[in-house]
This record gives structure tokens, C-alpha cells and sequence, in this order.
């Protein structure tokens, strides 16, 4: 008896133990330079809130005392805390809230290189600004610009016209993940690059002789283009760094808010055996109406094959699964057909998926696009040389995710009924095992039973 005791308690503290060794992952952030640092703000660091827990004060790392400010409670944004990785973020509600930031000469920024660095998120398609001075078109980087639909614009200086750095297209960088935005003047020469790699889009003479004020989520010269969306951190330099600086810092800063991205770990295989979505309940923004082999509930009913499977009712659709509880989760995988039918199906796989995860209790199809955050994206292009079996099965594997209610994966193919995309099953990965918990449960219920069992024998 005292044997299995001690076999069941090596069990249960291995699984204990793995819990939290698995917690500890991207703890490491590279070092900044911090020569001609003039702003430094980061949403786990100064933040002081209101009695309703709104920010009137983002207190500046840098040490030079340049922090964002509030004074009117209606138009602070919002503290929302143990958001990302148990840090915090700054959330604007795209009406009108806004954060200012010292002058620009007092920054050090006007007719002067300069380079800045915005970590935000957002899940609207509307042009909204990250950052601004109180003059139009100068200092600014806003999302979604227009005319020409591109994903990032930096507006050094005026006139937009010929001033203006763009990269992507619309909407690429509000899908709800997180993005690195960095826009410096270097030797008057104006840049755009976002997760560490350039435009090939330049500005010449973007200095800018405005001394004005900064702006946080709006656009400063009148009060337009607010931000619907979270921040996270903001660097602003007097000077362009040099490329091992600026690798330093795009390092520190997807270390810290970017590296919860997707990676291919498997094609094809089998299903998961710490498969949670099993347990759940399957919903789905519509469903191809007339096919009782595609139905929502197939999602995950644990069969692989096309009869057992889903089909979208439209072309911009979602499908997810809502937990009976919270878990930890560390995987998700998908497919068109996986096999295990006498056919196996090879369409309707081409397109874009949006990998999103809630911790909102019972979320559900009428769960706000607010309330989803973007693991990562990725897309099935349908072209052989790039993935001959995007119909398989995909496992992809992240860094563990605390305390999620549910995922979905949005779903975008292109026009036309043939086109709506096909998933045959989704498994999502928990750790510990849901089968652990009970198990290092009955082991520490048989150690305390052994303990009192010897208690009892030495009276």
C-alpha cells in the first residue's frame, strides 16, 4: 500500500509540476537601448486609474518624466487587466478617447530623425489612429487608410499627398492580433514597418517643424479617426536608431506581446488524445443549408471523414467550440477530410483562417468580435508547390493560453458557393490532460489517507 502510494504521488507531483513548468515560457525580453529614450510606456508598468478604472495617468519608463495624461474622466480609455500573458493593455473604445503626450520640442522630435514604436491590436475596419500630433498630418501612424485600402499609413509630415509611407492592404493588421508598428524619420527619409520588416515605401523631407502635442487613439488635429482597439506599449526615440538597435527592440517587443503565433507541427495523423473540444458545444456563425452530412455538430463528434462535417453558408464565416469550462490550451487542429471513408474529399480548403481564442463565460456565435483575441492567421492558398494536402488534417501548437472558455476559427473564401470552405473536425489540445486532474486528485486523496492511516496506528 505504501508503495502505490508513493507511485501514485510521484505521478500526480509530475503532473503538478508540468503545470508549471509549462508556465514559464517567453519570460525572457531582450534588453533596449535606452540612450535618447523620450517615451517609454507599457501597460504593466504606471498605469494610474480612476475609480471606475479608467487611465488618467500612463507614466513614462523612460525616466524623463514624458507621461501620456487624462484629465477629462469621459474620454479616458480603459485599464483591462490580465489581458495578454497576465499583463494589461490600454483600451480605447473608438468614440473619443485619447491620451496626450508632451510637446513635440519638448520630445525632442521636431525638425529633428525621430523613431517610434506602437504594440496595438484592433478588430475594426475603419481608419483609426494609433498615434498623432495636434496638427494634422504630422507624427502620425493610423490603420486602414484611405484612398487605396492599405494596412498601415505613417504621415510624417504634410501634405499627405507625398509625404505619406504605406504598407499592406486593408484591414491585414485588424484581425485582433497584436502588431509591432515602428515609423522613424532617418536622416529625414520616412519609414513604415510592422513586425520588423519594412515597407519599400519611403517619404523624403518628412521632418516635421510642428511643435505640437502627441496624441494617443485619435487623430489630434481634430478629435477624428478614434481607436477601437487595445495598446500595449510605446517607444518613442529622438534620433533613428541604428538596425542593431531597432532588432533590439523588435526582439524586446514580440517577445513580449507577439509570440503566441501558430506553428505547423503535424499533417494528417490522428486525433488528439487530450482532445477538449469533445467535451464542448459546437456553434458556428451559418451553416450550407440542406446536406445532413454538414452540420454544425460535426464539428466535434469526434469522427474524421466528409459525412461527418461542416460546410460554411457563407464565404466570411466561423466555426468554434464553446468549453464546459476553462482550460489551458496549447493546440488546435483542423481539416477539410482526414480520411476514414471510402472517399476523401480534396475542395473546399482554399482561403484564409483567423485562429481566435475567448475567455468570456459561455461564448457562442452572438459573442461580440470584441471578446475574440487572434492566436494567428494563416491561409490555405491552394496552390500544390505550397501545400499539396491543405485538405489533411493541421495540428497547430502555440504557447500555453490560461483560463480559455472557447475558440473559433473565422473562415474567408472566395466568392462563389463552390469556394465555402469544409471542416471536418476541430480538436483543441489542454494541459495537464484532462484525464491528469483526476488522477493527481486521487493521489493526493490516497496520501492523505495513508497519512491518517499511520496517524491512527501510532496512537
Amino acid at each position: 500500500m505504501c508503495r502505490l502510494l508513493r507511485n501514485l504521488l510521484v505521478v500526480a507531483c509530475l503532473v503538478v509540476a508540468g503545470s508549471f513548468v509549462a508556465e514559464v515560457s517567453n519570460v525572457h525580453a531582450a534588453p533596449i537601448p535606452t540612450t535618447d529614450l523620450t517615451v517609454w510606456l507599457k501597460s504593466d508598468a504606471g498605469l494610474i486609474v480612476d475609480g471606475s478604472g479608467y487611465v488618467q495617468t500612463w507614466q513614462d519608463q523612460s525616466g524623463q518624466g514624458h507621461d501620456a495624461t487624462q484629465s477629462t474622466a469621459g474620454i479616458r480609455p480603459l485599464k483591462v487587466d490580465n489581458f495578454w500573458a497576465g499583463r494589461p493593455v490600454v483600451r480605447f473604445d473608438g468614440s473619443d478617447d485619447r491620451l496626450q503626450l508632451p510637446l513635440s520640442s519638448t520630445l525632442g522630435i521636431e525638425n529633428h530623425d525621430y523613431e517610434m514604436f506602437v504594440v496595438a491590436r484592433s478588430t475594426s475596419s475603419g481608419i483609426q489612429f494609433l498615434i498623432s500630433g495636434g496638427t494634422k498630418e504630422h507624427y502620425e501612424i493610423h490603420l486602414n487608410s484611405s484612398p487605396g485600402g492599405q494596412g498601415v499609413r505613417f504621415i510624417p509630415n504634410s501634405p499627405w499627398q507625398t509625404q505619406s509611407v504605406d504598407y499592406g492592404s486593408h484591414t491585414q493588421f485588424t484581425t485582433g492580433a497584436f502588431h509591432a508598428f515602428g515609423a522613424r524619420v532617418d536622416t529625414g527619409t520616412g519609414y513604415i514597418r510592422v513586425n520588423g520588416v519594412q515597407s519599400t515605401d519611403t517619404a523624403s523631407s518628412a521632418q516635421s517643424n510642428q511643435n505640437v502635442n502627441l496624441y494617443l487613439g485619435i487623430r489630434g488635429g481634430d478629435a477624428s479617426y478614434p481607436l477601437a482597439g487595445d495598446i500595449a506599449e510605446v517607444l518613442i526615440y529622438n534620433r533613428a536608431l541604428t538596425p542593431a538597435e531597432r532588432a533590439q527592440v523588435e526582439t524586446y517587443l514580440m517577445d513580449r506581446w507577439l509570440w503566441n503565433l501558430t506553428h505547423l507541427t503535424e499533417t494528417g495523423g490522428s486525433m488528439q488524445g487530450n482532445n477538449i473540444a469533445l467535451y464542448g458545444t459546437a456553434f458556428a456563425k451559418d451553416a450550407l443549408t440542406g446536406y445532413p452530412q454538414h452540420q454544425i455538430a460535426h464539428l466535434n463528434d469526434g469522427k474524421y471523414g466528409n459525412s461527418n462535417s461542416w460546410i460554411a453558408g457563407s464565404n466570411n464565416s466561423f466555426a468554434g467550440i464553446a468549453f464546459d469550462r476553462p482550460y489551458d490550451i496549447t493546440s488546435i487542429a483542423f481539416g477539410r477530410d482526414n480520411g476514414g471513408e471510402a472517399q476523401q474529399y480534396t475542395d473546399r480548403y482554399v482561403g484564409q483562417y483567423v485562429l481566435q481564442y475567448t475567455r468570456v463565460p459561455n461564448p457562442n456565435a452572438s459573442t461580440p468580435d470584441t471578446d475574440w483575441i487572434t492566436i494567428g492567421e494563416f491561409n490555405y492558398l491552394g496552390i500544390p508547390a505550397a501545400d499539396s494536402t491543405g485538405y489533411l488534417r493541421h495540428l497547430y501548437t502555440f504557447d500555453r493560453i490560461n483560463d480559455v472558455t472557447g475558440i473559433r476559427i473565422l473562415t474567408i473564401s472566395a466568392a462563389g458557393g463552390g469556394n465555402l470552405i469544409c471542416i471536418d473536425e476541430i480538436e483543441v489540445g489542454a494541459v495537464p490532460e484532462p484525464a491528469t486532474f483526476p488522477l493527481a486528485g486521487l493521489a493526493f486523496a490516497l496520501l492523505a489517507l495513508g497519512i491518517r492511516r499511520k496517524k491512527s496506528v501510532g496512537r
